[in-house]
């Protein structure tokens, strides 16, 4: 559904589907609605608070490279 009209921006169709896989990525193991992030707090007898703390820098990492993305697309 998202293709052809990225397709007539002019978007890279390879390229949308690396930036859509990693934001998705990225909003399953951060919070308030990443799933996978319960989950993985489930299994390994952790706490969120203690998950979210150890996790900081690699979310912010991630969200570095997700704005960088957005800054690509913005500019094509």
């Amino acid at each position: 559904m998202i293709l052809p009209i990225a397709t007539r921006a002019g978007i890279d169709p390879i390229h949308l589907g690396v930036v859509m896989s990693y934001n998705l990525s990225l909003g399953l193991v951060t919070p308030p609605f990443g799933s996978v992030m319960f989950v993985v707090c489930g299994i390994s007898r952790t706490t969120i608070v203690d998950f979210s703390q150890r996790g900081a820098a690699v979310s912010c990492h991630l969200g570095r490279g997700a704005r960088a993305d957005h800054h690509t697309f913005r500019h094509r």
